[in-house]
């Protein structure tokens, strides 16, 4: 496990093969999956099969893909941090298990990846897209200080699904 990263409570490191059965255990619950779908459902073979993918990175050469497997100070894993970088910007999503929800430990990886990038990438324009019912993770934007879009395709965000929200941090909030 090589840390990347640390705050009161929670450990980063870079996402290895090895994380695979520890980020399946902890993001398998359905709880988990109402909001993201089946991202990390399956068994521990096809979250092995995602983590392969994203550390080859992205086919598109003007993005950079960072993954990290989120644990407790214990070393448990909790969930994982990803961003993908393009230029002058980041796509980001922070995805913990149900266990852990409730807690502060959300804000407290979306504060620590929302400053890796400030300080690693150069990059403060953040953006992200959630489900409309996922108020938790609706809170935690607001608390990085990102802001609800009215033009949701302002930026050409992966992750966002039909109907998804779409928050920012950046200088002109309508990029």
């Amino acid at each position: 496990m090589t840390v990347v990263g640390r705050t009161d409570r929670l450990l980063v490191s870079r996402m290895t093969i090895e994380d695979a059965s520890g980020i399946h255990e902890a993001l398998s619950d359905p709880e988990v999956r109402r909001y993201l779908g089946d991202t990390d459902a399956g068994d521990v073979a096809d979250v092995r099969s995602r983590i392969e993918t994203v550390l080859r990175g992205p086919a598109d050469p003007t993005q950079a893909w960072v993954n990290f497997t989120l644990r407790e100070r214990s070393g448990s894993i909790i969930g994982r941090l990803e961003a993908t970088l393009n230029p002058g910007w980041a796509e980001v999503a922070w995805i913990l298990g149900a266990p852990w929800w409730g807690r502060g430990l959300g804000t407290e990886a979306g504060v620590w990846l929302a400053g890796y990038l400030d300080d690693e990438c150069g990059i403060h324009e953040i953006w992200a897209s959630v489900h409309p019912d996922n108020a938790a993770s609706i809170g935690i934007m607001r608390r990085l200080g990102m802001v609800m879009q009215s033009d949701p395709h302002a930026r050409n965000l992966q992750s966002r699904d039909p109907g998804d929200l779409v928050f920012a941090r950046c200088d002109d909030p309508q990029a």
